[in-house]
């Protein structure tokens, strides 16, 4: 028998191939990676790939309806579109509005210059603070502190713009979005975050509209987790998440706080010198091309090669960003690793992957090595030796610096490790007297 879950399967789908008018979508228009318009003014984003795929799915015809945020919601009331894509869920909104199934998890964050005195949010008094408007995390931040003022900007470009020109130092974003734009706009490394709350986005309707709104629930419901994170990849390479076990190793000991403190003040640095150094470059070979205005089509040419070279160096940092990330993962297990010899095995493994090297020696042995070929670097702590690591080839400065700074660190975790099997092994001694 077929079955009542059957027969109600078999409607949904029915009513899926024959729904004959296009369903009219509207999202933001400058809400990138999810919607925006790429340099040939095409509407592209991983929410415009999504409702392909969702019209591949279901034979549903989507028409999308790219508008500023504020407009989404007078659009829905009057008629002229079914639903609104990118939406948070709140209970302002829940008054007049029925919310699908969630489709993207999405972090809003605070966002202020690095030089600002801004430890939480009652610290947000003297500032006014940027936003869109319309946007669903603003009501949750005046309850976090009902003194903050806010200017409400019509996109995320122009509170880019306003952030630039100094007409405002704080605005509240979705992370991801506001990434991005602060990157494309090459002020992210100026901004630290406050993280105010973790939301989906959902695709909301008018309350009286359920079969609209169940027949997107059955067409996301065809549209698997790796489908979607196939989209999400095509836009957003690297996922970011913290790690449950984090704050337990914290918790554990300041140690691991100390690795991931140390490396990243190093790793940020050597970011930061190579970002200057190619800055500096490009922007000497710029003045170079501008003296040169008879040369109309050689300096079009060099600007062209300039931009590749930039792109190259993005690609190089973010390449750069996730060895450091994945290093701090693993150094972070050092902390529970008791076996001598397994211990440097993994830090030999974290050498390799962090400087990006292949030959590569761990000596476990506290006397110095008499004939080797390489560059030796000690691992020591408080004047106790435990080994030593050969590298083949030259390394920089900067990544000299690094692996010091690195080898500290984990000399300070062995250490930390020997202290601890040394009073586990006090304890029992007492326990059996």
């Amino acid at each position: 028998m077929i079955g009542i879950r059957g027969i109600v399967l078999f409607f949904l789908i029915f009513s899926l191939s024959i729904f004959s008018q296009p369903l009219r979508i509207a999202l933001d228009e400058d809400y990138a990676p999810f919607s925006f318009y790429d340099e040939s003014g095409n509407l592209v984003g991983i929410s415009v790939d999504f409702w392909k795929l969702f019209s591949e799915k279901t034979g549903v015809e989507v028409e999308l309806v790219p508008v500023k945020w504020y407009r989404a919601q007078e659009l829905l009331t009057e008629g002229k579109i079914d639903a609104i894509d990118q939406i948070f869920k709140t209970p302002e909104r829940e008054e007049a509005l029925s919310f699908s199934r969630p489709i993207f998890e999405m972090r809003s964050c605070v966002f202020f210059r690095k030089d600002l005195p801004i430890g939480d949010f009652s610290d947000l008094s003297s500032y006014i603070v940027g936003a869109l408007r319309g946007e669903g995390a603003v009501e949750t931040l005046r309850r976090k502190n009902p003194d903050v003022e806010f200017e409400f900007f019509d996109d995320y470009s122009s509170i880019v713009k306003a952030l630039k020109e100094k007409k405002i130092s704080v605005f509240l974003g979705d992370d991801i979005v506001a990434r991005y734009y602060l990157s494309k706009g090459d002020i992210l490394p100026e901004f630290r975050t406050l993280h105010l709350e973790t939301n989906y986005l959902h695709v909301a309707v008018l309350r009286d509209n359920e079969s609209v709104l169940s027949l997107i629930n059955v067409g996301l419901s065809r549209i698997s987790e790796r489908e979607r994170n196939e989209i999400i990849r095509n836009y957003i390479p690297l996922a970011l998440v913290t790690p449950p076990w984090l704050l337990r190793v914290v918790f554990y000991g300041i140690s691991a706080f100390a690795i991931a403190f140390g490396i990243a003040l190093s790793f940020i640095y050597l970011l930061k010198r190579k970002v200057e150094e190619r800055t500096l470059q490009l922007r000497e070979a710029n003045e170079e091309l501008k003296a040169q205005n008879e040369e109309i089509e050689a300096l079009y040419q060099e600007v062209s090669a300039n931009q590749e070279e930039l792109e190259k160096l993005y690609g190089e940092i973010r390449e750069l960003n996730e060895r450091f990330r994945e290093s701090v993962w693993k150094i972070a297990k050092l902390v529970f690793i008791e076996d001598k010899s397994r211990f440097f095995f993994e830090v030999g493994q974290i050498v390799k992957y962090l400087l990006n090297v292949k030959n590569l020696k761990v000596i476990l042995d506290d006397r110095a090595p008499e004939k080797v070929e390489g560059t030796v670097f000690e691992i020591s702590h408080s004047n106790e030796k435990h080994g030593y690591i050969v590298l083949e080839g030259d390394l920089s400065e900067d990544e000299k610096g690094v692996l010091e700074s690195l080898l500290t660190i984990v000399s300070a975790i062995y250490t930390y490790r020997k202290l601890i099997s040394r009073e586990r092994k006090l304890y029992r001694d007492i326990v059996k007297t």
